[in-house]
This record gives C-alpha cells, sequence and structure tokens, in this order.
C-alpha cells in the first residue's frame, strides 16, 4: 500500500483517528504502569519497539500521496510562517497554563515529587497518572501529523531517532529523572536551542553518524546536570 485510501478515510477522519489511537496508545501504558506496576520507562519502550513493527508490517513500502488535509498541520503556511510553529506555541501555552495554574499541574508535580505524600494530601494518584499518560500518547500523536505533514508521506523510519532529542530537551530543560521538578519554559528553552544545533550540524553537512555522536554527547551531559541538580535538590532538603 502506498497510497492514501480516501474513499475509505476521509482526511478529517483520518487526523480524529491518529489522535484517537495515540491517546488509546498512552492510556494502554497507563493502564500496565499505574495498575500492573510494571515501570513505565520500559513499558514506553517495549511499546515503542512493538508499534514500530507494527507499522512496518503494515506499510513496509510506506504511504505517498497523501490528501492535503491529513497534512496540513504539518505543511500549511500563514504567509511564510509554518502553521506548525503556531501549533507548537499553542501547545506550549496550555501546557504552561495547566502547570501553573490548574489543579492538575499542582497534583501532577506533587505525584512525581512524593507520591506517598501526595495521596495522604487528598491527591488521586492512579486518576492523575493515567491522564498523564493520556496527554503524552495525544502529543505524540500530534507531532506525528506534524512530521507526516513536513515530510508528506508515512514511512516505517518516520520518526526514528526522535526519542533521543525528546530525552535530551526534557532533561537539558532542567526536568528531574526523579520527577517532581520541571517547567515548561525551561524544555521550551531546550528545544529552541537543540533545534539550532540540529540546524547548523544540518547546514554544514556534518556526516549523520557524527550527529548521533553530538546528540549523544549532548544527552550524556544532560543526564549528568540532571543529577548533579537531585542531589543538590536532596542536600538542601
Amino acid at each position: 500500500m502506498t497510497q492514501w485510501m480516501p474513499g475509505l478515510v476521509p482526511p478529517a477522519v483520518g487526523v480524529a483517528l491518529t489522535v484517537l489511537v495515540g491517546a488509546g496508545v498512552g492510556l494502554l501504558i497507563g493502564s500496565l504502569s499505574v495498575l500492573a506496576k510494571v515501570n513505565a520507562f520500559l513499558i514506553t519502550l517495549a511499546m515503542l519497539l512493538l508499534l514500530r513493527g507494527v507499522l512496518i508490517a503494515l506499510i513496509p513500502e510506506g504511504i505517498y500521496y497523501l490528501p492535503e488535509g491529513y497534512t496540513f498541520l504539518g505543511s500549511a503556511r500563514l504567509g511564510d510562517v509554518p502553521i506548525a510553529i503556531f501549533v507548537l506555541a499553542a501547545a506550549y501555552l496550555l501546557a504552561y497554563a495547566v502547570m501553573r495554574f490548574h489543579s492538575f499541574g499542582k497534583s501532577l508535580q506533587a505525584v512525581g515529587s512524593n507520591e506517598r505524600a501526595a495521596h495522604i494530601a487528598g491527591t488521586h494518584i492512579q486518576r492523575t497518572l493515567m491522564i498523564a499518560f493520556m496527554v503524552a500518547g495525544t502529543c505524540a500523536a500530534v507531532g506525528g501529523l506534524l512530521e507526516v505533514g513536513r515530510t508528506q508521506s508515512v514511512s516505517a523510519g518516520t520518526g526514528e531517532g526522535s526519542i533521543l532529542l525528546v530525552f535530551a530537551a526534557v532533561i537539558l530543560g532542567g526536568t528531574s529523572i526523579r520527577g517532581g521538578h520541571g517547567r515548561v519554559t525551561g524544555v521550551a528553552g531546550a528545544v529552541l536551542v537543540l533545534a539550532v544545533i540540529q540546524n547548523m550540524l544540518n547546514l554544514s553537512g556534518i556526516d549523520p553518524s557524527i550527529r548521533q555522536i553530538v546528540y549523544g554527547g549532548i544527552l550524556l551531559a544532560g543526564i549528568y546536570i540532571a543529577s548533579l541538580q537531585d542531589r543538590v535538590r536532596a542536600r538542601a532538603v
């Protein structure tokens, strides 16, 4: 299968299904992690490998000639500015507002900082974590739509390698590996810095293998810095 089937799935329905599948995968991972007490990182990694295998099995040759309605978010422009920029800005503003002012954001930070204390304070631990996983899955699906719109295709390699940059951005943005600490503004700044570095490497024509070494070095440095910050916080307490 190398072409979209508009007669079977209209573009708008395809977009909605993509977001719903993302939320569903997040809910499944959340259920396994929260209810079955499986390590969240390991189950997420396992699901990544599983879904990558499903993608290769379903579309080994990729899908091309995607309809404009499906690629709109990642390909459309408002003047000279890509619509994806506005989607990204809206996502960050919404995340900032939720984490800064909404009770869910406060509950999420409390659970990450000290789950037992959050439970004693009346926070619904399971519900908070399940919603967080669903939101993460939804955001991943929207990110996939943006990437598909940018490349105008869906292939087995779509998004491959992005997980490294995601980890680097989150850690460099000041998010604690142990949870309970992190700022949306910090992650936004880290994303911008990594985007500048990525563009510089691309424009310089540096070999892809060297780029991976650079990204890995950045991630290692970020993990080390984050561990130092955790030690400082622990001593302060």
